[in-house]
């Protein structure tokens, strides 16, 4: 007999998610949380709320990973990083952040398919930007893919902070399988050069409409076992447009670009 699992209840609109924080939609769910869009009293705008789903409240792990996230945001001000306004502890956490207008980068990619040149450096050059910023406050992203950008008003702007984390040893596949660097996929050690992979990996999605490495399984990864294909065999780029975004995906991590590097190619496509 199969059994049936079944979905926490989502706040409907009009709940109060904390006090002077009214749930407009539901946004997402993810294994540990949900994101909302509230209306703020205080601020007399919509926000962003990152919540514990409510049957993952008794578990420290999600806790952990949100507090850190608010923690952290609210360190940062950057204009290609999304803001935190606060962190609410009690009863729960719960993380209230800037409401962004526009799209993610993964919407666009499914709407709309292979981005022109012009479009894919002017990305990077934001995206690199934001993580020249991060990573000289000590800090990875770990996390990079186009789920995780969002375009808004002609900027680019990071989000999802959850698995930010200082250099060194990580957990074997933390972060989103499609898009991690070799090293991160191992478990081994991964300084800001993962990064720079993860922003190649987000790069050559754009360029092409297509993702360099694709799992159908949980159990493999692809960029283990071979390199990415080079993105100038499915776009047409400017050669050097094209060898920046192959650079980053090379397997070996010093033979990677750094963040300033790969900035000032960017640069010249501009």
């Amino acid at each position: 007999m199969t059994s049936v699992v079944v979905e926490p209840e989502i706040l409907a609109p009009g709940a109060e998610l904390a006090r002077g924080y009214v749930v407009v939609e539901h946004l997402s769910r993810g294994k540990l949380l949900d994101a909302y869009d509230v209306w703020s009293d205080e601020r007399d705008c919509r926000c962003v709320v990152k919540a514990i789903r409510p049957d993952r409240l008794h578990e420290r792990r999600g806790r952990l990973r949100l507090r850190n996230e608010g923690r952290l945001l609210q360190e940062l001000n950057h204009m290609h990083i999304v803001r935190a306004y606060e962190l609410i502890e009690r009863p729960h956490p719960i993380l209230v952040m800037e409401a962004l207008p526009g799209v993610t980068l993964e919407y666009l990619l499914d709407e709309d398919g292979a981005q022109p040149p012009q479009f894919v450096a002017l990305l990077g050059r934001h995206l690199c930007s934001a993580l020249h910023y991060l990573h000289g406050k000590g800090w990875l992203h770990a996390d990079l893919k186009p789920g995780n950008v969002v375009l808004s008003l002609g900027i680019a702007r990071l989000i999802d902070f959850s698995l930010a984390r200082r250099p060194g040893k990580g957990h074997r596949g933390a972060g989103t399988r499609d898009y991690l660097a070799p090293e991160q996929a191992r478990g081994g050690y991964a300084d800001e050069s993962a990064d720079v992979w993860g922003l190649g990996a987000v790069l050559w999605e754009a360029a092409t409409g297509e993702r360099a490495f694709c799992h159908e399984d949980d159990e493999s990864y692809a960029q283990l076992e071979q390199r990415a294909e080079r993105v100038a065999s499915r776009a047409d780029l400017p050669a050097e447009l094209a060898a920046a975004i192959d650079v980053c995906l090379d397997p070996l991590p010093s033979a990677r670009p750094t963040i300033l590097q790969l900035a000032a190619v960017l640069d010249a496509q501009l």
